[in-house]
């Protein structure tokens, strides 16, 4: 999983995990001349919640599917049969975080709209002429942002898809019998019978429980099988079903 994501053409997330940083830093590649150089300029800075005495943020990856183009236009692979695709700008991105404390290591995932993280930016003709603006987790995070733990087996094998989020267990000894997709789209949301909108992520790791805002509705699959992994694009989920083998062995 790369450490970057694309929020649109020119513009990225970076997940800084310096010590005393610790945030997401969004960067802006101004457009240049032919045979002129130019550089990355940093925009904006949205730190993340702070560990507890001790803790400290050591990896954070991240990832979204499908990727903005420069126009604005859907990916030329999404074949004309599909009559609704999510726009890349309202995909979700997918950060998979690990946290050290007291010589352990807790791994969380979280995700977030892209068009939240730009709906935060100044206007184009202000970026990179004015300093990064900077926020703090209280005021961006909460609302925009849902937190899942996965120290405890559950979000193992994960991944996202346009405004949908799978995953399944594959810490079990047998695999995962469902595979289960949380739906951030808000339209899906709206229309759902029993949806999560509100959670608190209580983990020692960090000082204070974490609030998440972000709503989704839960679908799980009817088949159960041992899955040992799933993926997701545009129109289908694909899960790998675990399998073992049994060799006995005599001793003459």
């Amino acid at each position: 999983m790369p450490g970057i994501a694309m929020l649109r053409h020119g513009i990225f997330v970076f997940p800084n995990v310096e010590e005393d940083e610790e945030c997401l830093d969004i960067y802006h590649i101004p457009p240049i001349e032919p045979g002129l150089l130019g550089s990355i300029r940093l925009v904006g800075r949205l730190n993340l919640p702070k560990p507890a005495s001790g803790g400290n943020y050591s990896v954070i990856q991240c990832c979204a599917a499908p990727n903005p183009i420069k126009d604005g236009s859907f990916p030329t692979y999404v074949p004309s049969s599909i009559p609704f695709i999510d726009s890349p700008e309202n995909a979700l991105i997918l950060f998979k975080i690990m946290v050290d404390s007291d010589d352990s290591f807790v791994e969380f995932t979280m995700v977030v709209h892209r068009r939240a993280l730009l709906d935060l930016l100044p206007p184009d003709s202000e970026l990179g002429h004015e300093p990064y603006f900077e926020a703090a987790w209280e005021e961006w995070g909460p609302d925009r942002t849902h937190w899942f733990e996965v120290g405890d087996g559950a979000h193992c094998k994960t991944n996202v898809n346009g405004q949908r989020y799978v995953f399944s267990d594959a810490t079990n000894t047998c695999g995962s019998p469902n595979v289960t997709l949380l739906d951030f789209n808000p339209f899906n949301v709206k229309r759902a019978t029993k949806v999560q909108h509100k959670s608190v992520l209580r983990n020692p790791v960090f000082d204070y429980p974490l609030e998440c805002r972000l709503p989704y509705t839960t679908v799980l699959s009817k088949e159960k099988h041992s899955y040992d992994g799933v993926m997701i694009n545009d129109s289908a989920i694909i899960a790998k079903v675990y399998t073992f083998t049994l060799h006995l062995c005599c001793k003459r």
